[in-house]
């Protein structure tokens, strides 16, 4: 946290037109700024990271903080003035919990880790996160939606039944429609814990209280035994599951719909998720929406790639790296074998700990991990954050920008190939910047061929994979030289966030459709 935008400016990020608007916005969210080289902020702060979270000052505390570290200057012009003061700023919880806003419990449970606790007189009613966003081009996309965004609602120019979207495990929030709005709730978090269940609870009825909402019909996920959908089959209402991508692609389309768009009858969606939770069992699919029967069908891919369990990808991206050599007979890399040994890597081939997945998120994982860049996830995407960070300036490599034959983005050859630019020509950069540019491309010819085949004019981008600034800028660069209309959630995460808003909406859609519910 800086005092304003010019200590930003002068010591740490450069700010730009759009980004001072953000900043300095009701919400003031964080936002994602590019790092200077010369910024003194410590490096373990956002390690191997060519950027830093910024926020400004947004209630009196925060002013006070920075007045009395400042020496407790006269007058106001103080609050104009160049400073290198900055603050490193967090939520008050501990890992795998939700915030705590009571006193005695923070007093309780922080003062293991703080030197000191303020408290206030004033209870907090509904506790929220700092909202972030990362602003790419003209474009904002909102990683968290928090304080300031929520409970914003969405409008459309219709009635809207009430229905109740319960979202997913990771990320969670909740969703409710009602009259012509949409109310989409704060980032709760993953609802893995019994702090988050109870948060989930609070918010529910928080919402409910001040609302009065009666949902009619509630919405969540058919794959998996979490809370969300034990809570829907526990809850006495009709209860309609909705698969994950689909409730992705759900979002897009209400998200553009809230804005006036116009859309058409069929919508091509191509979702990019971390997970193998597609309609088809993968994590990079393609998928048509028919408006009139409110169907979804499986139209691509992306293709079977070799992979771990599911819990071994997120946190050791250094096994796919091994599944790839393995797979593909690449030389496995020397770091992989000097940091976990020979023993082990051995252990781990006879033992078969391999899958296969056709997941997106897969993908930065495993480039960083078989390139050296990050081999253990100490937090969420962090492999794929450390490499973004390498980018410098996409470059194209043609001889690997092809589909397969059944109209796949050829991921396996690419791979081969950023392997070979980094430990054959021994130039890791332009193995990275290669990779980025080759795999926005592909994605053009995948989504062009297939529109092209179906006469779909409108191409909805959903799923986490999208949160990737350079991903993004580079095909919404590349399709805006296409008569196809690129779709894209307005204030609304890309990320499993966006998903109990698609549940809601799609919900809301077939009531108003008279289709039957299934008990």
């Amino acid at each position: 946290m800086a005092l304003n935008i010019q200590s930003i400016k002068n010591y740490y990020c450069p700010v730009n037109a759009s980004e001072e608007i953000l900043l300095t916005s009701p919400a003031s969210p964080i936002v994602i700024l590019k790092k200077k080289y010369s910024s003194v902020i410590n490096q373990e702060v956002s390690p191997k990271l060519n950027s830093l979270g910024f926020l400004l000052p947004s209630n009196p505390i925060h002013y006070l903080l920075f007045y009395y570290l400042l020496g407790c200057p006269e007058g106001y012009e103080w609050l104009k003035c160049n400073t290198q003061l900055a603050l490193i700023v967090t939520s008050a919880n501990i890992s795998g919990s939700s915030m705590i806003d009571d006193n005695k419990e923070a007093i309780s449970i922080l003062t293991k880790t703080t030197d000191l606790i303020v408290g206030y007189d004033c209870d907090i009613v509904m506790k929220c996160h700092n909202s972030v966003v990362l602003p790419v081009n003209n474009y904002n996309v909102v990683i968290r939606r928090a304080r300031g965004f929520a409970p914003m609602s969405y409008q459309f120019n219709y009635k809207l039944p009430q229905v109740l979207g319960l979202g997913t495990h990771l990320k969670n929030t909740l969703c409710f429609t009602r009259d012509n709005k949409a109310y989409l709730s704060q980032h709760l978090g993953d609802m893995g814990s019994q702090y988050i269940i109870a948060y989930f609870h609070r918010i529910k009825k928080h919402y409910e209280n001040i609302f009065g909402f009666k949902p009619e019909l509630v919405l969540g996920e058919p794959h998996r035994e979490g809370y969300t959908t034990l809570y829907a089959n526990e809850s006495g209402l009709p209860y309609l599951p909705l698969q994950h991508h689909h409730a992705h692609f759900s979002a897009t389309i209400a998200s553009a719909q809230s804005q006036g768009k116009p859309l058409k009858e069929n919508i091509l969606g191509c979702i990019f998720d971390g997970y193998d939770f597609g309609s088809g069992g993968g994590g990079g699919e393609l998928i048509q929406f028919n408006f009139k029967t409110l169907e979804f069908k499986l139209v691509s891919s992306l293709p079977v790639m070799p992979s771990v369990e599911i819990d071994g990808a997120k946190l050791t991206p250094w096994k796919l790296a091994l599944a790839w050599c393995l797979e593909y007979n690449l030389p496995i890399p020397e770091h992989i074998l000097a940091e976990h040994g020979v023993d082990e890597v051995i252990t781990l081939i006879k033992n078969k700990q391999f899958t296969a997945t056709s997941s997106a998120g897969v993908l930065f994982s495993l480039l960083s991990a078989l390139l050296g860049i990050c081999c253990h996830n100490s937090y969420d995407a962090e492999a794929a954050l450390k490499l973004e960070s390498l980018v410098t300036k996409p470059e194209l490599d043609i001889s690997c920008i092809r589909l397969t034959k059944d109209a796949k983005p050829d991921i396996h050859q690419l791979i081969k190939q950023v392997y070979h630019i980094a430990y054959n020509d021994h130039n890791l950069t332009r193995a990275v910047n290669v990779f980025y540019a080759n795999l926005a491309t592909l994605c053009e010819k995948w989504i062009i061929y297939h529109t092209s085949m179906t006469g779909i004019s409108q191409v909805a981008l959903a799923g986490e994979c999208w949160q990737s600034r350079y991903l993004l800028h580079l095909l919404l660069k590349k399709l805006q030289l296409t008569n196809i209309e690129v779709l894209l959630p307005e204030n609304l995460p890309f990320n499993d966030e966006a998903i109990s808003f698609g549940q809601a909406w799609y919900g809301a859609q077939y009531l108003l459709s008279g289709k039957p519910l299934v008990y």
